[in-house]
């Protein structure tokens, strides 16, 4: 990664990566020319990438960089080091989002149609850190910039994660509903 590159980073696992939503990279790093963009997994469609930065006149190996699945803490050091987490449209991360949360990472996301779209959208619902979700892909780029040229606001939003981030993963009411519904279901079957 270069040292003056603002990083964005998508963890998610190829099936997830949407060739219609591929120029989104691309139209990211025209509005930010320090960006880059970290790919786990092999993700993504390098070609797709390659094709997508040039039709904006970029090279995508100036932008992005690729990287196997790496051991847990070397994940976790990578977060800590990216500047915003990008989601996938219309399949969203889980654990990997909670992963960015757990590093207070800015989260873009744009819910999808269906509950697999919709993971990072509710967690953030949750916390009440609902600025960085769009209502779609032109709002999701606007929001991806933002977060890259006003540290200010990003910065805010880091904070915001990290005060409400009990509410994910120090919150027993998920467990207690859940022991509820149980004994309320063996009941039932007395």
């Amino acid at each position: 990664m270069r040292e003056d590159a603002v990083v964005y980073i998508s963890s998610q696992a190829g099936y997830k990566y949407l060739p219609q939503h591929d120029y989104i990279y691309a139209e990211i790093a025209r509005q930010v020319p320090n960006a880059q963009f970290m790919f786990l997994r092999s993700g993504i469609s390098q070609e797709r990438l390659k094709r997508v930065f040039a039709a904006v006149s970029l090279d995508s190996q100036d932008y992005c960089v690729f990287s196997p699945v790496l051991p847990r803490d070397n994940y976790f050091d990578l977060l800590s080091l990216a500047d915003i987490y990008l989601d996938t449209f219309d399949w969203a991360g889980g654990n990997t989002t909670l992963d960015a949360i757990a590093c207070h990472l800015p989260i873009v996301t744009c819910p999808g149609e269906f509950m697999r779209g919709r993971h990072s959208y509710g967690f953030l619902q949750a916390m009440g850190v609902t600025e960085t979700i769009a209502d779609d892909a032109s709002q999701y780029i606007k929001i991806a910039v933002r977060l890259a040229v006003d540290i200010d606001w990003r910065s805010s939003v880091r904070e915001a994660l990290k005060l409400a981030i009990n509410v994910l993963f120090d919150n027993p009411t998920a467990t207690q509903n859940l022991e509820a519904f149980i004994k309320q279901a063996i009941a039932l079957r007395k």
